[in-house]
């Protein structure tokens, strides 16, 4: 089954805005009404899911994709369509953004993969490190392993490296300028490979793929950026 998902309470959300700070208690929702439209593909149906306003609906306990807190929530929204099958959005006690469960249970958005680092003072590094992660919440993973190359092509030209290069030689820089550590360079390599595959194959990355290509990154940006800048803060 495919789903077209209309978040119309976007509108009264703060229109996307990533410094939402709407109040879910505020009486300005009560009147809130959204719609959510499934399509099924083979049957080419509509079930229209109507949400009413915030009240007390079944609690959840669940992890943030917005702010990574582990929270609960027995206030938010529900719809039920003609079909019985019900879903809900959770406005997040931590950072009062909004998620959304499916009846199916997926959450979106999901919580990203790969865990924050400190230190890293390139800002095209750590916006696409974030760009990285951000593109887990949405299964967005072809997209995810791209970034992770694009990654360690800006380390490279960071610290020496000529830009306008070919992939492999910034993986030969890094290596040879002592970034990549002992035994990391078939995983290097392996960024290449499922880099080449997201662009040249049919087949989709899966999950799994860019779990273990972000956590790589992760490990080298903490090793080219976090632990030196603890070293540094440490010394007086």
């Amino acid at each position: 089954m495919g789903f077209v998902v209309t978040f119309w309470f976007w509108l009264f959300f703060g229109r996307q805005r990533r410094d939402w700070n709407w109040n879910y208690t505020n009486a300005c929702y009560t009147n809130a009404f959204v719609e959510y439209a499934v399509r099924d593909n083979k049957e080419n149906r509509v079930a229209g899911y109507a949400w009413d306003k915030i009240q007390n609906i079944e609690s959840k306990q669940y992890v943030c994709g917005h702010c990574g807190h582990k929270v609960a929530q027995d206030r938010g929204f529900f719809g039920q369509a003609k079909t019985g099958h019900m879903c809900f959005i959770y406005p997040c006690p931590s950072c009062t953004k909004p998620t959304f469960f499916a009846s199916n249970g997926k959450q979106t958005p999901a919580v990203r993969m790969g865990r924050e680092v400190n230190g890293i003072d390139n800002e095209a590094v750590s916006e696409l490190y974030r760009e990285a992660r951000d593109s887990t919440s949405v299964s967005a993973f072809t997209g995810t392993i791209l970034i992770c190359r694009k990654i360690l092509m800006n380390i490279a030209v960071q610290h020496g490296a000529e830009p306008g290069k070919r992939f492999v030689s910034y993986i030969d820089y890094l290596e040879g300028q002592g970034f990549v550590p002992p035994n990391g360079k078939q995983w290097v390599d392996e960024i290449r490979k499922k880099g080449n595959e997201a662009t040249h194959e049919v087949p989709a990355p899966s999950q799994v793929d860019a779990d273990q290509i972000l956590n790589f990154v992760e490990m080298l940006l903490r090793f080219t950026y976090e632990f030196p800048a603890m070293v540094q803060g440490s010394n007086p």
